[in-house]
């Protein structure tokens, strides 16, 4: 079929969006055509729809099967992650067919292909990336200016720390401002609302008609149902008119400190371990050691932003490889910076320690 790529035929997608009662007489007319015969493979949505229909006979339930209700959290969980598979291949490949074959599978509320958990994205991304970068830069400062070993535990450790606090309180200060800012601006949208909402509509019939396609009196017939509940008219007119996104009550700016923080001090350590091990192995601080330390280190923290950059790709388009490797170069281009710069200037003033 077309969409072989995908792992699954054009067949399987179409069967997704059938009634229940079109996919049973489908399987009944299947199963009287080749008798005997059993199939090793089946889609994903079809062993979905097992487990829900023996859910629901375990616990006596009548109506249609309802894949959110009828499947144990495993089971949609691992739904969930084909669907969302095949969306980005649908979307990489540029397969509208097969998306819409998709989106016809499960309803908008189910969130169909679409990931959790990246409201903490920016704040993990940004200590962990910093975390790294900026300790392994202290490290390849140390050792391109030939300084001891003992140095860049001192150096490192008191870097990462102190930097840490600061990214984490950054981030917090960050997002609190934003947040009661966007509160702020709800809150003075809702009562211009209330207290003129005439006013406040015109307001949006001038936007909209500024749209492409969209005409004044069409952009009057949307502000009039749009309108019609304040809270929803409020958030739509955030984001048209103050280019905010509405704040959301989940929000936590104290932990999205709390995860810049610790992203940064738990990712900044790796490039000081091959140092922790060589201070407790010897008790020598010699420059002579640092060559074969500094090449561990090299080699742990590459791996990491690798595997860090490899992980961030989840949440985007990005090719995994493609996002680690330039994870990767992004960190080594500031640790040559870093170390190239201690070396001229330890030669310029002659520094030694």
């Amino acid at each position: 079929g077309i969409n072989a790529e995908y792992g699954t035929d054009r067949s399987t997608l179409e069967t997704m969006s059938e009634s229940p009662e079109k996919k049973k007489k489908t399987r009944s007319k299947s199963k009287k055509s080749t008798p005997g015969k059993t199939h090793k493979r089946r889609s994903w949505q079809g062993e979905a729809e097992q487990r829900s229909r023996r859910h629901r006979r375990s616990h006596k339930m009548d109506g249609p099967p309802d894949l959110e209700s009828g499947m144990a959290a495993d089971d949609t969980h691992d739904t969930d992650k084909s669907r969302t598979k095949l969306a980005k291949k649908a979307f990489a490949s540029g397969d509208a067919e097969a998306s819409k074959a998709l989106h016809a599978a499960r309803s908008v509320t189910e969130e169909a292909g679409h990931k959790s958990g990246g409201e903490y994205l920016k704040s993990m991304t940004y200590g962990a990336m910093d975390g790294l970068i900026t300790t392994f830069a202290v490290v390849s400062a140390v050792v391109g200016g030939e300084l001891a070993l003992s140095t860049v535990l001192v150096m490192g450790f008191a870097n990462m720390l102190a930097d840490g606090i600061s990214m984490g309180l950054g981030d917090y200060l960050s997002s609190s401002a934003e947040l009661k800012f966007a509160k702020m601006e709800r809150a003075r949208e809702l009562w211009e609302c209330d207290n003129d909402l005439d006013a406040e509509k015109a307001e949006m019939v001038e936007l909209y008609s500024l749209k492409d396609g969209i005409s004044e009196d069409e952009a009057k017939q949307i502000v009039d149902i749009i309108s019609k509940n304040h809270e929803t008219f409020v958030d739509i007119m955030m984001v048209e008119e103050l280019g905010l996104m509405p704040p959301d009550e989940d929000d936590s700016p104290l932990k999205n400190g709390f995860i810049t923080f610790g992203a940064f001090v738990t990712f900044g350590t790796v490039p000081l371990l091959p140092y922790v091990v060589a201070a407790i192995a010897s008790d020598s601080a010699a420059i002579a050691e640092a060559d074969a330390v500094f090449a561990i280190a090299i080699v742990l923290t590459a791996i990491m932003m690798f595997t860090l950059g490899a992980l961030t790709s989840r949440f985007t388009a990005d090719d995994w490889y493609m996002a680690g490797l330039f994870t990767m170069f992004n960190g080594g281009l500031a640790a040559i910076a870093s170390y190239v710069i201690a070396l001229l200037v330890a030669k310029l003033f002659n520094v030694e320690i």
